[in-house]
């Protein structure tokens, strides 16, 4: 099932993504920009040389300039189109799915997401080739922007990184070294073989955990393929859920009027602007609608609570370098476990059933009642102690069940009667 969303497109290679398709789409979306000059990009995946060189040869071959930057993080090539001129962007990843799958995250000139697009058009041949052209300091650029924020405070730390051998590889372990601490690689070449499931989660780096759990690092840290998300982990406690990522870095900033999360985020990033003296604003799950929110109401914080954060005064993207500094300052100062130990505990939920024809999300409407109710993303139920959250997947052929409360079985049973009412 080829999936095509506000996340992109992604699917199976060979199956759902094959060559026409990928030509197809990546010509359309160029005519949709009506530009000219597009960075391409991509990140570690196997499959991703082969899918980068159909992209560059279909829109050479229209007439259109590649700015071919290879395999660097997502994050960086939005930065990068945005701050160069660049009319948009082809970035070749399927985030944190499988290997077997791969897809394309389409760029506007703002260094965004669209919403929607319009794929009618095609371009015309005009017999004018267009040219190709290397870019080599996307990441230098990348790492100097955070750097500016940079103030050297508190001690030297050991921190461990685990990139699964995605596009992070190099830019995390140089920010990291930049901002003066030992850092300790694992699993850490652009080789796209994944050494454990590529969603950043405590489950999933085993390696990682022990290391911290047995003190052998201060801080660490684990990114998905394209590094837009992060996890991170302290010494003594190990990982911390994904949904510790945005509020660490959340009171790591400091201040802020207001910050943007989707529906399915944890409480604990409300915690955390309460902490800060912001108030927490609402909105569809997606990278592409927290950004759009955030420019509708001038928010410079915000992000998902899959570990995704997005500081607009750096960048306007989920950008794990981004969340590891800002987290990495509040270890530098000797906070980082006190801040961890005082946020209040919640139970988050997590359950996905497969997406039928036959499923209607809309009869749990009727079914539970609630304080607030939502329809904009799916369903959303909230009560003063809990919260409940049903949608279609972006980036899967599934049907997400979230639910949170201060009581666990609250929240087990919350997911129990939303999975019942669905069957």
């Amino acid at each position: 099932m080829l999936i095509e969303s506000v996340s992109g497109m992604r699917g199976v290679i060979g199956k759902d993504l094959r060559p026409d398709i990928i030509i197809d789409r990546a010509l359309r979306f160029a005519k949709y920009t009506n530009g000219k000059k597009f960075l391409l990009a991509r990140d570690t995946r196997k499959s991703g040389e082969a899918i980068s060189q159909l992209v560059k040869g279909a829109l050479c071959f229209y007439g259109f300039d590649v700015f071919d930057a290879g395999i660097i993080p997502t994050p960086t090539a939005l930065l990068y189109i945005r701050e160069h001129d660049l009319d948009g962007g082809f970035i070749i990843t399927a985030s944190h799915n499988p290997k077997d799958y791969n897809g394309i995250k389409f760029v506007l000139r703002d260094g965004s997401f669209p919403l929607n697009w319009n794929k009618n058009e095609y371009p015309i041949f005009s017999g004018d080739m267009g040219d190709v052209h290397k870019v080599e300091d996307a990441v230098d650029y990348h790492i100097k922007k955070v750097l500016k924020n940079n103030e050297k405070t508190g001690k030297k730390l050991r921190i461990c990184v685990d990139t699964n051998n995605g596009a992070a590889y190099s830019a995390l372990f140089r920010l990291l070294t930049a901002m003066g601490h030992d850092v300790v690689a694992l699993n850490n070449a652009p080789s796209g073989i994944f050494v454990h499931n590529p969603e950043p989660k405590k489950e999933h780096l085993l390696e990682l955990d022990l290391l911290l759990k047995q003190k052998a690092c201060d801080l660490g840290f684990g990114t998905d393929p394209d590094a837009d998300r992060l996890i991170t982990g302290i010494s003594e406690v190990g990982i911390l859920s994904e949904e510790y990522t945005l509020p660490l870095a959340i009171i790591g900033y400091g201040s802020g009027d207001y910050v943007v999360v989707n529906y399915s985020t944890s409480m604990l990033s409300d915690y955390a602007a309460r902490k800060i003296g912001a108030k927490i604003v609402k909105t569809k799950v997606g990278e592409a609608n927290v950004v759009s929110k955030m420019k509708e109401i001038n928010a410079h914080l915000g992000g998902e609570g899959n570990g995704g954060v997005i500081f607009s005064h750096i960048n306007s993207a989920r950008d794990s370098l981004v969340g590891a500094f800002y987290i990495t300052k509040l270890a530098e100062k000797g906070i980082l476990k006190d801040i961890v130990l005082s946020f209040p505990v919640y139970y988050l939920v997590k359950e996905k059933i497969k997406l039928t024809e036959q499923i209607d999300i809309f009869r749990l409407k009727s079914a539970l009642n609630a304080d607030f109710i939502s329809e904009e993303d799916g369903l959303y139920f909230e009560w003063p102690d809990a919260w409940l959250h049903v949608r279609k997947s972006n980036t899967e052929p599934i049907i997400r069940i979230y639910a949170e409360s201060t009581a666990e079985e609250r929240a087990k049973d919350l997911i129990k009667r939303a999975v019942s009412l669905l069957s």
